[in-house]
């Protein structure tokens, strides 16, 4: 089947085709050669126009195998050498500017994706790439790919380096030691956190029961102060009537 450069190609000369040349004879000689099979020859005739022939060989070759573009070029060259030579230069502009966008593209890549990566963000280090010659690129993208794998090589031996510092401290007895010594004071000072803990709250509740204790004091000491006050008043009152019962009294003894 064509691929899509062919098929661009074969589309951008399609005028050539449609004012040059005879869609009768070059429909016969694409038979011939076995671009067409025969219901496709027949199908294409029953068209018109001369344009509509061509526009519907056109697109019906458009889907023929991988050697169909290579195979209209030979015949047109028989008799249109012109429109073979259009078509052989617009196959190879698609090629060469499908290959400059990826050339392009691969530079992108390489300034803003790895650049960054491996020298870090700010420290340009942009060579002057050209869209021509894409080899360039390529060697760079290599050359970067290889300082990326270095680097990342670096970082797993200083991982490893690390472990093997913590695994050997771990080993140390004098580490040991001192781990043994810092847990038990750890255990100690949980100890003591906890006593102090208990003392504070049994001393609070001692505080609560004292208060409670001097609340019902003051209860007390209130009622003893109303019943004092209300005794001084029957005092008072008592007072008060002792010499009129004195009279009363000699009043009866009188007679």
């Amino acid at each position: 089947m064509m691929d899509e450069f062919e098929r661009q190609s074969l589309y951008n000369c399609r005028h050539e085709f449609y004012d040059n040349v005879d869609s009768d004879k070059f429909v016969q000689k694409l038979h011939n050669h076995g671009v067409l099979s025969e219901s496709q020859r027949q199908k294409i005739q029953r068209c018109k126009s001369n344009r509509e022939k061509m526009a519907n060989v056109l697109q019906t070759v458009s889907f023929g195998n991988h050697d169909c573009y290579q195979n209209i070029v030979s015949i047109m060259k028989e008799e249109y050498p012109m429109i073979a030579n259009k078509m052989e230069l617009e196959l190879l502009k698609e090629r060469t500017s499908n290959s400059r966008d990826v050339n392009e593209s691969l530079i992108e890549i390489i300034n803003e994706q790895l650049l960054p990566i491996v020298y870090g963000k700010g420290k340009s280090n942009e060579e002057d790439f050209s869209s021509k010659r894409p080899h360039s690129s390529v060697s760079r993208l290599s050359e970067l790919i290889r300082q990326l794998q270095l680097r990342k090589i670096k970082e797993q031996q200083e991982v490893v380096r690390q472990l093997k510092e913590e695994i050997n401290e771990i080993k140390s007895p004098k580490k040991k030691n001192q781990s043994l010594h810092e847990e038990l004071d750890e255990i100690n000072l949980a100890e003591k956190i906890y006593q102090l803990r208990k003392e504070l709250q049994d001393q609070h509740e001692r505080v609560r029961l004292l208060q409670l204790s001097v609340h019902s004091k003051e209860s007390t000491v209130l009622d003893l102060k109303t019943e004092n006050a209300i005794i001084q008043n029957e005092i008072q009152e008592l007072r008060k009537q002792r010499p009129l019962g004195k009279l009363q009294v000699n009043l009866l003894f009188d007679d």
